[in-house]
């Protein structure tokens, strides 16, 4: 690669919009010039639980994340080396033991609950976009995702998004708005949220 990628970092709640406004972006950018990266691919290993321990585990709190890994692979892909992503799987709260290439392009996008969390990630982003969403609209969404995809009971979400989700929001998501270039509104089409990204990005340089 000629330069190093374009970074633009998408952070807000649980079920904000991030991974729908990341998937609009790539749609919008040229074609192969994007590579997503999610951070929910970078939830620690658990497999060393036995099972019923390993739901108690608190998955919105930023010890949840290998974040060593996760900068390592940052680092390669700004540095235009492809990375192999490991697999999590949710139902059970392990990796797979698989994992997925992932190519360095002109633009990288980084999605998920603490993207702005990080001082060193922060300083290498082009945008640091925070989705704002209310907890009505999240609540909802979590649900249908976590049931349709995670294996979770109505219950479940519930009893976690009380515990878990709504607490460590606001005590560590919510503070990084304050990092943010733009705010996003989860209620808005991905579409849309992704055109105000686009705004704010270099244009690919035409080929000869």
């Amino acid at each position: 690669m000629d330069r190093s990628p374009c970074l633009v970092a998408i952070a807000g709640a649980s079920c904000a919009g991030k991974t729908s406004i990341a998937a609009a972006l790539t749609a919008a950018l040229p074609p192969d010039s994007c590579s997503v990266l999610a951070m929910d691919s970078y939830y620690r290993d658990l497999s060393h639980l036995p099972e019923p321990e390993r739901a108690t585990v608190n998955f919105d709190h930023p010890d949840a994340w290998e974040w060593p890994l996760l900068r390592s692979h940052l680092m390669s892909l700004t540095n235009g080396r492809a990375v192999q992503v490991p697999e999590y799987d949710f139902t059970h709260h392990a990796r797979t033991g698989r994992c997925t290439r992932l190519e360095a392009r002109p633009y990288l996008v980084l999605e998920g609950l603490f993207a702005l969390r990080d001082q060193s990630i922060r300083s290498r982003c082009t945008v640091c976009a925070f989705v704002d969403t209310t907890e009505k609209t999240a609540f909802e969404r979590r649900v249908t995702r976590d049931a349709r995809e995670r294996g979770r009971t109505p219950q479940s979400v519930v009893a976690q998004f009380g515990s878990h989700v709504l607490p460590m929001y606001d005590l560590h998501i919510l503070p990084t708005r304050q990092h943010a270039t733009i705010i996003l509104d989860g209620a808005d089409p991905p579409e849309q949220s992704a055109l105000r990204i686009l705004e704010c990005l270099p244009k690919l340089p035409s080929a000869p």
